[in-house]
Parts: C-alpha cells; structure tokens; sequence
C-alpha cells in the first residue's frame, strides 16, 4: 500500500476495507480519481479555499448552527473533492497518535457540544483569555 498522505488513516487492520480509501492507495476516494497523495492534498487546498470564501462572503449555507447546519459546511467546503462530504462516517479514524470520535456516538456527542455552545451563550462577550480557552475546546470537540 503507498501512503505518505497526511490524511487520517484509518485503523490499519481495517484499511483495506476502508470505504473511504482506494484498494491499494492511502488515499481518499475523491470525485477527480486523483490518486497521488500531495497532488489531492493540493487540489482539496486550492477547492476549499475557493468555498470558503464563498460560503463567508455569499453566505451559501443558511440554518441554525447546530450538527445539520455543521454537515451542510462540511458538504459545501468538499463538495468538489468528495462523494461523502457533508455525511457522517461510518468508520473510526486517528490522525498520529489521535483518535477521533468513535463514529457510532457522532450525532450524539456533535449534539451535547453545541447544546454546550448554547449554554456557554456561543461565547459571546467573553474576555479574550476566557474566548480563547473556550473556541480552542470547542474546535478540538468539534474535530470529530
């Protein structure tokens, strides 16, 4: 198997049955066929950045923020790159030594964060040591 990718992997037992990897290519299945770990990582780079400028300047993307509204961004920032954006995995992954959320409680811990955000009232004027401390956990919750 070729890897070098920088993407997360997948549990190396089950990679082979990965439906989000190509057979034999440690590389994510993606709408261009592009099998060349740094030339994908390249074209995802140049194509989300052109929809998130998009998505800040046009606002595409309208709803409450919550886990739909979170897979809608997510399906409008890849939807060039990959057939399953803006979907829930159904796999477990780990970048390095990080494990992500288990994808069986996804939807449930995507939940119990934003009813967090709520309560901490989406952290609005708070100081900036205070913002600091909660957007940094909030974006690591929200890495799932």
């Amino acid at each position: 198997m070729k890897s070098g990718s920088g993407f997360s992997k997948y549990d190396s037992t089950e990679i082979s049955r990965s439906v989000y990897y190509y057979k034999d290519f440690d590389v994510l299945i993606n709408k261009e066929n592009i099998k060349d770990a740094n030339a994908l990582a390249e074209y995802e780079a140049d194509m989300t950045m052109l929809r998130q400028y998009q998505l800040e300047k046009e606002q595409m993307v309208k709803g409450r923020f919550g886990s739909t509204h979170l897979k809608r961004i997510h399906g409008y920032i890849f939807q060039d790159i990959y057939p399953f954006a803006g979907k829930l995995r159904t796999e477990n992954i780990e970048k390095g030594s990080t494990f992500f959320c288990k994808s069986q409680f996804i939807e449930e811990n995507l939940n119990s964060t934003f009813s967090n955000l709520a309560k901490d009232r989406y952290l609005v004027s708070l100081n900036p040591e205070e913002f600091s401390q909660k957007v940094a956990y909030y974006m690591s919750e929200l890495k799932i």
